[in-house]
């Protein structure tokens, strides 16, 4: 996953879409920019996208 940047929910879905069709686990690297940036948060949100993945 990634964050902070305008395209980071974009990006973060299609990882969650992939993840799912594929079976993969899926995590967060730094999660520094949540602490740093609340406001972004949403765009990590990704479990309506991919219910099954870890």
């Amino acid at each position: 996953m990634t964050g902070g940047t305008s395209n980071a929910q974009l990006i973060n879905q299609r990882l969650a879409l992939a993840a799912q069709k594929f079976g993969l686990a899926m995590g967060i690297g730094s999660g520094r920019v949540i602490i740093e940036k609340p406001e972004v948060a949403s765009t990590f949100q990704v479990r309506a996208i991919a219910p099954d993945i870890l």
